[in-house]
């Protein structure tokens, strides 16, 4: 049974490095990859979906534990989530931004004004946003978004959302296959 840490660095700013350190762990499929997320909590939303989808992909026949040993925001939780068992250190917590709030920012608000500021006429917002909505669409499968947004999340909370497995119900497990 092999088994791979994956120190994995929030603030590589290179979305291939980062991508490159995952493939390289999950070409092997081992039986698990413990994924180690550390550094600065955010990330643009396309890199952070490129990765929740790199995870995705892994072999059935590999576990994926992640563990955030840093706060997460926004997008970047897609990355923690990923993972078939979730941990997360007990003084760090996660906030995500609500997608309605962000909508009705100025200048995004008024889709001629976007429609002036693009490229193309056929685009009404600017990518980060379309790339945070789709983020966002992906966090509302795991966690009610809008309820939740715009404040910091932490363990306990984590816990009772069914995010995490609690201590009590671990103990609980330990007890039964013991």
């Amino acid at each position: 049974m092999e088994s791979i840490t994956v120190q994995f660095n929030l603030a590589e700013e290179n979305a291939v490095i980062q991508l490159s350190h995952l493939e390289s762990a999950m070409e092997r499929e081992p039986s698990l990859i413990n994924l180690q997320l550390i550094g600065p909590s955010v990330m643009a939303s396309d890199k952070a979906l490129l990765l929740y989808d790199a995870l995705m992909q892994r072999s059935p026949k590999t576990r994926l534990i992640t563990y955030a040993r840093s706060c997460l925001l926004d997008a970047t939780v897609l990355i923690w989530l990923a993972g078939d068992e979730r941990r997360i250190r007990e003084t760090t917590w996660i906030q995500l931004d609500s997608l309605e709030r962000l909508l009705d920012t100025e200048p995004w608000k008024n889709p001629e004004a976007a429609r002036r500021r693009s490229i193309s006429k056929f685009v009404t917002e600017p990518a980060w946003v379309t790339d945070y909505r789709t983020a966002a669409r992906i966090l509302n499968e795991y966690l009610p978004l809008e309820e939740v947004a715009d404040r910091p999340l932490y363990k306990k909370e984590l816990e009772e959302m069914g995010l995490l497995t609690s201590s009590e119900e671990e103990r609980h497990l330990v007890e039964c296959f013991s």
